[in-house]
């Protein structure tokens, strides 16, 4: 994104981009953060809001690694407020993925009573575009995920915002409708290893689910509904003396 910056090579402009990015702590998060932003405020109103969101934090600090965290602090919470109110809150609703997901899971479990589907996949590209979801491309499709910094963040947004319970249960039921679409009919050696990287990664979000759907808070039944879907995953990746205590811990809940 700072390509258009450097094309001039012109000195002055590669020193602000140089202080740009000694301010930000040389962090590769939050670079991305700011330099998402170049084309629409460019390089000296960019490094005038950063500085300033940082100057107000204040990062001096004799411990370098709480320097640095304070650094990605302010980078984000900047980064955070120049976000429209949608973007706001598809970004803490898609905290709750422990791994990557589409499009078609970011909307399911986005949406509610007052955010539509339209504004919620405009919601994510936004995010996409400003850099706080990751775009993955593989094989055809586009997935997307959040850094785990970016995940934290996010998370302490969507407590203060109270909507953890509900939208962890979206969550849980978009994650058994994935593990009902991760096919294993017809499978043979030689596609097996592609079937498991293409669906592997749904491991972290089951436990995730299953955690939330077993808990006080959570739904016992979906938690069932969950192991029974997640079964074939589960025997492709030899994870079944692990399901074995999933199921007795849904049959505890239940």
């Amino acid at each position: 994104r700072l390509r258009p910056a450097l094309a001039s090579l012109d000195p002055a402009r590669l020193a602000r981009i140089g202080e740009l990015c000694r301010r930000l702590d040389g962090l590769p998060l939050a670079i991305e953060l700011a330099a998402a932003h170049v084309e629409a405020l460019g390089i000296d109103a960019l490094l005038a809001q950063v500085a300033g969101q940082l100057l107000r934090l204040g990062t001096a600090d004799a411990d370098r690694s709480l320097t640095r965290h304070r650094t990605l602090q302010a980078t984000l919470d900047w980064s955070h407020a120049l976000l429209d109110a949608d973007e706001r809150v598809v970004l803490r609703r898609l905290a709750v993925f422990r791994g990557r997901f589409g499009l078609e899971s970011a909307v399911q479990v986005a949406v509610d009573g007052q955010l539509d589907t339209a504004r919620a996949m405009d919601a994510v590209l936004g995010l996409a575009t400003r850099s706080l979801l990751t775009v993955e491309a593989s094989r055809g499709a586009v997935d997307y995920r959040l850094l785990e910094s970016t995940r934290a963040y996010a998370l302490a947004r969507l407590a203060e915002a109270g909507e953890v319970r509900q939208v962890l249960h979206r969550h849980a039921a978009e994650c058994r409708d994935r593990l009902g679409h991760a096919d294993v009919g017809g499978l043979t050696t030689g596609t097996s290893r592609i079937w498991a990287d293409r669906h592997g990664h749904l491991v972290d979000d089951m436990r995730a689910a299953l955690d939330w759907a077993v808990s006080e808070d959570g739904d016992p039944r979906l938690a069932a509904e969950i192991v029974m879907a997640a079964m074939p995953l589960a025997g492709r990746l030899t994870l079944m003396n692990e399901f074995g205590d999933r199921l007795r811990q849904v049959i505890g809940a239940l």
